[in-house]
């Protein structure tokens, strides 16, 4: 059970004192996780009369979360708190007072929000701020989108944390890449949601947003101007908030690098399970199948997503990560020494394959031994 539905709207008025909005309208970017929306919100920073680039407004999910426990116990209990007007017009207000109080650069028009676990309460939103709203969701060839999850895995494993990612589990990828989408796509939202492509984004972005960017009321071309915004005073070093989670094309120029990528980075059977998966996904946006091999793997249809108040995550215990941090960090110490080990072995070879005379391929192995018994 939760507070809001697309079938009902939530009245503008607020019984809870003063209306704490401001003259600010909100553009909310969406999609599932690695579908480049940092890189979409930076771009819509870009454009006049926007606040600076924020970090991910996980606040406006947990307050909605937070409405929706307190809308699972007796209704009685809701009236006495929150009164004639009910939890709705409560929550709007807070939502309100939560959005207003948002540190932009200056007066701003347009303050652009961004996060990915938002995306499926997008119709919800736009119920309780209207037509202050604007969205606007990133999609992304499944394949590509998984395999991006799977190097963040392995980046975290490097860094000796462990991250579910890198267990590599194609359904659950699956579910958890579709999970985003279904509760927004698989029935009719009270809010238009603007679709971009990221392969669209990364090989033309300003014709492939001029369609939203006329209907917020700029001219088409505003973005094809040289000067890209800056990407704030977000941290996105691999030690800040944002840690393994950072892309190698943070901060960096538009790029279409990653298109296709999945092919260097997953197995064919792999591939084989994304496509067959995410088969409705794929058709309704236009995304072809390549893969050859047969699986037992099925569709996964949008519809089996409706009523999601966010993706479909794995958790992991607190012992059970520590756990398995530690097994991350034994097994990223193990894979240094044994390319330590090639690379000395490596060099061994080299040096007997080139060496013309004995003495000096005997003082040469005879040096390599000593050291190795050295560091014993």
């Amino acid at each position: 059970m939760h507070f809001l539905t697309a079938s009902r709207t939530v009245s503008a008025g607020s019984a809870h004192g003063q209306d704490m909005t401001d003259n600010s309208e909100y553009i909310f970017i969406g999609g599932a996780a690695r579908t480049g929306t940092t890189l979409l919100q930076s771009l819509i920073c870009a454009l006049p009369d926007t606040g600076a680039f924020l970090p991910e407004s996980v606040p406006v999910k947990l307050l909605i979360d937070s409405f929706d426990k307190i809308a699972a116990h007796d209704e009685r209990f809701n009236k006495v708190f929150f009164g004639e007007a009910g939890a709705e017009a409560a929550l709007k207000h807070a939502l309100d007072g939560l959005l207003s109080n948002i540190q932009a650069e200056g007066s701003t028009r347009y303050k652009v929000l961004k996060h990915p676990a938002a995306t499926p309460l997008f119709s919800d939103i736009g119920n309780l701020l209207g037509t202050r709203a604007h969205f606007i969701c990133t999609l992304r060839d499944p394949r590509d989108a998984i395999a991006s999850m799977v190097e963040w895995g392995r980046r975290a494993s490097e860094q000796g944390r462990f991250h579910w990612f890198a267990r590599r589990d194609t359904e659950k990828l699956c579910r958890y890449f579709l999970s985003f989408y279904g509760p927004v796509f698989a029935q009719k939202n009270s809010a238009p949601i603007t679709t971009v492509k990221y392969e669209d984004l990364v090989a033309a972005p300003e014709a492939t947003l001029s369609g939203f960017v006329s209907k917020l009321g700029y001219e088409p071309d505003v973005l094809s101007r040289e000067n890209r915004t800056e990407w704030g005073t977000v941290d996105l070093s691999a030690t800040g908030p944002v840690g393994d989670a950072t892309s190698p094309l943070y901060g960096k120029d538009v790029s279409a690098s990653r298109v296709g990528a999945h092919a260097d980075i997953l197995t064919e059977t792999e591939i084989a399970e994304i496509e067959a998966c995410c088969e409705e996904f794929m058709e309704r946006f236009g995304y072809e199948r390549s893969a050859t091999l047969k699986t037992s793997k099925g569709n996964l249809p949008l519809d089996r997503f409706i009523g999601l108040r966010g993706p479909l995550t794995q958790t992991v215990r607190t012992e059970e990560q520590k756990s398995l941090d530690r097994a991350s960090q034994e097994i990223s110490l193990l894979t240094e020494q044994i390319a330590q080990k090639e690379d000395e072995n490596a060099k061994l070879r080299m040096a007997i394959k080139s060496s013309k005379s004995p003495l000096a391929l005997a003082i040469f192995i005879y040096t390599f031994i000593r050291r190795k018994l050295q560091k014993r």
